[in-house]
């Protein structure tokens, strides 16, 4: 068995995003909190599977070629419209230990922050492509977002 496959790494990796989204925050809220909602899997996944809502709510990703991906949601609070995700079922992917946060902020008369971030521990060899995979997927999910509400210009 290859080590560089299977070893975690000693250090982390740690991915942020944003993008200032053309909808008031309880617009972006609604699809973003909806861990059912489809938008941000879209062209990623073949289909979601969420079991429960809120704290301790699992959602499954199925991707192509029989592969899933799960997570646990760990917080979420729809008052500060965000929500913090762990993801407990890595299937193929190169890391380990990652952990997921999404928040949802007014920024001003129709727009709103949406903000995304992501640690991880890549295996051993693995650093780039972790990296490059957290952040296309992050990209992913603020991309169809925007394309679902349109992007603004930050206030």
């Amino acid at each position: 068995m290859n080590s560089d496959i299977t070893n975690p790494s000693a250090h982390s990796i740690h991915i942020d995003r944003a993008v200032t989204l053309a909808a008031d925050a309880d617009a972006i809220w609604a699809v973003v909190g909806d861990l059912a909602d489809t938008t941000i899997t879209e062209g990623l996944a073949e289909r979601v599977e969420v079991d429960g809502d809120g704290v301790g709510a699992v959602r499954r990703f199925f991707l192509p070629g029989g592969v899933s991906i799960a997570e646990r949601v760990e917080r979420f609070d729809s008052t500060d419209r965000s929500y913090t995700y762990r993801i407990f079922d890595f299937g193929p992917l190169p890391f380990t230990d990652y952990l997921g946060f999404a928040r949802v902020v007014p920024a001003g008369p129709g727009s709103a922050l949406l903000s995304w971030s992501a640690t991880a521990r890549p295996f051993d060899g693995a650093d780039e492509a972790a990296r490059a995979m957290i952040a296309a997927n992050i990209d992913h999910a603020l991309s169809a977002l925007a394309r679902r509400f349109g992007t603004a210009e930050p206030r």
